[in-house]
C-alpha cells in the first residue's frame, strides 16, 4: 500500500510538473505571438517612413529643380538687362554722333 501511495504521489508530482511545463509552453508561444505581431508593426513603420523618406526626396528633387531653374532665369535676365543697357549706350552714343553731324552740317 505504502508503495501504492509512493507510485500515485510521484503520478501526482510528474502531472503537475506536465502541467507547469505546458503552461510555459503555452506562455512562451503567447510571448512569441506577441513579439511576432511586433514586430510586424515595426515593420510597417519602417516601410511608411522608407516611403515617407522616398517622397521628401522626390520633393527635394523637385525644389533643387526649381531652383536651377530660376538660377538660369536670373542669369538670362541679367544677360537681357546687360544687353539692354549696352544697346542704350550705344543709342546715346550713336545720338550724340548724329547731333554733332547736325551741327556740322
Amino acid at each position: 500500500l505504502a508503495e501504492e501511495k509512493k507510485k500515485v504521489e510521484e503520478s501526482a508530482v510528474l502531472e503537475l510538473t506536465l502541467a507547469d511545463e505546458k503552461r510555459n509552453v503555452e506562455e512562451s508561444a503567447a510571448r512569441e505571438r506577441s513579439l511576432r505581431e511586433e514586430l510586424s508593426e515595426e515593420k510597417k513603420k519602417v516601410e511608411e517612413l522608407a516611403a515617407r523618406e522616398q517622397s521628401l526626396l522626390d520633393e527635394l528633387a523637385e525644389e533643387k529643380k526649381k531652383v536651377e531653374e530660376s538660377a538660369v532665369l536670373e542669369l538670362t535676365l541679367a544677360d537681357e538687362k546687360r544687353n539692354v543697357e549696352e544697346s542704350a549706350a550705344r543709342e546715346r552714343s550713336l545720338r550724340e554722333e548724329l547731333s554733332e553731324e547736325k551741327k556740322k552740317v
